[in-house]
């Protein structure tokens, strides 16, 4: 029997802060505060995605779009 796990990459919310904080002081020295992650859900030039695997949250990712450019923030994976 094979198992099937669901993957999902959708848009960041504000539900989603305290799981991506948790892999951002996982994987950086410095990591963004809570409050510095929910400021870019304002941002109106910034798009973050969060990957998960069977709804938990293993991952995200962050860009900020400038005219016709993209600039990445922030990516990271859970181990």
């Amino acid at each position: 029997m094979e198992l099937q796990e669901s993957i999902e990459i959708r848009r960041m919310q504000k539900r989603d802060i305290p799981a991506v904080y948790e892999i951002e002081c996982i994987c950086f020295r410095s990591p963004w505060s809570k409050l510095s992650l929910l400021s870019e859900l304002r941002n109106d030039v910034a798009c973050y995605l969060v990957l998960t695997v069977d709804d938990r949250i293993v991952g995200y990712g962050g860009m900020w779009f400038i005219v016709d450019e993209a600039h990445v923030t922030n990516i990271a994976i859970a181990k």
